[in-house]
């Protein structure tokens, strides 16, 4: 017999579900809290997942990969082959938030307060879901991940730049809760991260390009905008050949400021300008 989970953290809900004894998860219907929790917890659990297809609306697909921090972890899911995720067009699929096992159904639902996930392992109900969800599967779109895997741009950027700037990069997307809609973003994480270890804008922004976090272009405007804020500076480093390259560095504002806080601050500094 299956259980009904309760409870007001929904990440608690989604870990319970995914811990029942099934070889395949087929998630339907996700909204954007639902889809984000569900990768969250996926993470947690690498190498213990069972099959993972996740078919969502596309715009609730595309809110939820905009964050970076659950763009680059569904995109570690999808390298590993842990995590497949199909879209559709909100008016061809309504319904509920469904997780469908291999022999129970679960209905997710939110509310301000209690969130649950019901469960029915009705058997004729159960294979009348699975036909349905199969084929809606089948018909749908592979939604196509932009955002490289976390895994792969913390590799290159200890290889690329150093140890030192990967340990700043990590407790900078640590000391915030989201990416999405906000005034920072995982380029400029990187550039202040790279300013705080005195690395070349040329070093930082070809690996950025190279990983597929963002091109140069985007890397140089970003700079732009932190020293036109007052964080960063630069100071010309000539070459042999060329125009002389620009070491990054962060301004006397952030003498005193520990890695955790230095986006909070630098938030503060564009906003405030």
């Amino acid at each position: 017999m299956v259980s009904n989970y309760v409870n007001s953290d929904l990440d608690e809900i989604i870990r319970s579900v995914l811990s029942e004894p099934t070889d395949h998860v087929l998630v339907q219907n996700p909204n954007v809290k639902i889809l984000g929790s569900i990768v969250e917890v996926a993470s947690e659990r690498q190498g213990e997942l069972p099959n993972l297809q996740v078919l969502a609306d596309g715009g609730v697909v595309k809110e939820v990969m905009d964050d970076f921090m659950i763009g680059s972890e569904s995109a570690d899911l999808i390298d590993q082959g842990d995590l497949f995720i199909r879209t559709h067009d909100e008016d061809e699929n309504e319904g509920h938030s469904l997780c469908v096992l291999d022999d129970s159904v679960y209905s997710l639902i939110t509310t301000k307060g209690e969130k649950a996930a019901l469960a029915s392992d009705d058997e004729s109900f159960v294979e009348g879901i699975h036909s349905i969800c199969s084929s809606e599967w089948g018909s749908a779109e592979e939604f196509s991940m932009r955002t490289p895997p976390i895994t792969r741009v913390r590799e290159t950027l200890e290889e690329d730049i150093g140890a030192e700037v990967l340990a700043d990069f990590t407790a900078m997307l640590e000391s915030v809760d989201s990416l999405r809609g906000d005034e920072i973003d995982e380029v400029l994480i990187a550039l202040l991260a790279a300013a705080n270890n005195d690395v070349l804008l040329y070093d930082i922004s070809k690996w950025g390009e190279d990983v597929g976090l963002a091109s140069k272009a985007t890397f140089s405007r970003t700079k732009s905008l932190l020293g036109n804020n007052g964080i960063i500076t630069t100071e010309k480093v000539p070459i042999d050949v060329g125009r002389p390259r620009l070491r990054l560095q962060l301004t006397e504002s952030f003498d005193d400021v520990d890695v955790e806080e230095m986006v909070s601050v630098a938030r503060d500094m564009i906003l405030q300008a």
